[in-house]
């Protein structure tokens, strides 16, 4: 599935949320050794660089044990952000800013109705390791794109069974 915001890229969505996706999508590959990537988030998130990038692999974990579909991420290294990577980053940026209903909406629809007790738990723990080193999660800009005009058909309810 391709993201319905094709002019959403890495850069749009803030320093701190490039490099929480980042190391998401490393975690997802099983690429969290490389060095590269620790070197990245030293740089970026100085002595919690190490931190972030565990809390980001145990929080990786969490929804594939806990989600019940697929999460669609873009390959590495792709700038294209996927609407389940959105979601990702919502999901950080509002356990960064204590909002639990934002937070509860966008794992519900990433883990499809999945429990959402341990990816919150780890959600939350990646929000403070990025808190601790002065970056800031930016909720995404999201918004409904209607395509094409409604429909105002009637909606008849199944009485029995033909």
């Amino acid at each position: 599935m391709t993201s319905p915001y094709p002019a959403i890229r890495i850069p749009d969505i803030g320093m701190g949320a490039s490099v929480a996706l980042w190391g998401f999508r490393a975690a997802a590959f099983n690429h969290t050794q490389c060095p590269a990537l620790r070197a990245g988030f030293q740089e970026a998130m100085g002595p919690y660089g190490n931190i972030g990038v565990e809390r980001l692999s145990i929080l990786t974990q969490a929804i594939m044990r806990s989600g019940k579909r697929n999460i669609d991420l873009s390959p590495m290294p792709s700038f294209d952000v996927t609407s389940d990577e959105l979601s990702i980053v919502a999901i950080l940026a509002a356990a960064q800013n204590d909002d639990g209903d934002l937070c509860s909406s966008h794992m519900s629809w990433l883990l499809c109705g999945g429990p959402q007790s341990e990816v919150n738990r780890a959600a939350h723990d990646v929000a403070e390791a990025f808190t601790l080193a002065n970056l800031d999660l930016l909720k995404p800009g999201i918004e409904l794109i209607l395509k094409g005009p409604s429909s105002n058909a009637t909606v008849f309810p199944q009485t029995g069974n033909a």
